[in-house]
């Protein structure tokens, strides 16, 4: 079993508590949050995935739900694109700050090869990277709150998986016009979408150009929720 434990600093050191648990079958982040108020005590939030991922990878994802969450609290969305009411509403903004927070320092350094996210949120991440690297190709499906929590046996049927890629070679296009392709495995309808390198906003533009090309390609909208990973060269 492997195990480690982080201490940050949110209002005192060592206040805040991020412990990964891997036992190999399922992995655990046990986040606590103590109080200089000895009538708040301790708040501990567990999270879990199985299968085990690494802890970069579960940080990532539980970052994404407080911050999701937090938003909904404070109104600046209608609703949580997940459906987190359950997991974090009993516990305090100062709790959830500090360990959203101390997640943000875990994650801060990592680029994870796949994520949970709505198509408008997942089509930065995208762009960026075949901005860096026209290679790269990505696999994404439909996905929902079992699967925001990390287990893939929760993956949806309904209208399977779609991959997305930069490409080349039409008529006399420039190597770095911004050309891509979202298509169906298995077959079906394929999507392009095209924009050019002249405007200083590029990553901006391709991240706009990647969405709509997404959703025009698979007729659902911006905020859906996907699951979405960097295959394999």
């Amino acid at each position: 079993m492997e195990k480690i434990t982080k201490y940050f600093k949110h209002d005192y050191e060592n206040d805040t508590t991020i412990e990964y648990v891997n036992t190999g079958l399922y992995s655990m982040l046990n986040c606590s949050y103590t109080s200089e108020d000895p009538d708040y005590g301790t708040d501990t939030i567990h999270f879990t995935a199985t299968p085990a991922e690494n802890m970069e990878q579960m940080a990532y994802n539980m970052l994404y739900e407080i911050k999701d969450f937090l938003d909904y609290r404070d109104g600046s969305v209608e609703a949580p694109r997940c459906d987190v009411q359950n997991d974090y509403g009993e516990y305090s903004n100062s709790t959830l700050i500090a360990i959203e927070s101390a997640l943000y320092q875990v994650t801060k350094d990592y680029e994870p090869t796949k994520r949970y996210a709505t198509i408008r949120d997942a089509s930065e991440w995208i762009a960026k990277e075949l901005i860096a690297d026209r290679r790269k190709e990505f696999a994404f499906c439909e996905s929902d709150y079992e699967e925001a929590k990390g287990n893939p046996l929760k993956h949806k049927d309904e209208g399977g998986w779609h991959g997305i890629k930069r490409i080349d070679g039409f008529f006399d296009n420039e190597p770095n016009e911004f050309i891509i392709a979202v298509g169906h495995y298995g077959g079906g309808n394929v999507g392009f979408g095209y924009d050019d390198p002249s405007s200083l906003f590029v990553l901006n533009e391709y991240a706009n150009v990647v969405c709509k090309t997404i959703c025009n390609a698979t007729g659902w909208d911006s905020d859906n929720m996907i699951y979405i990973e960097e295959e394999e060269k």
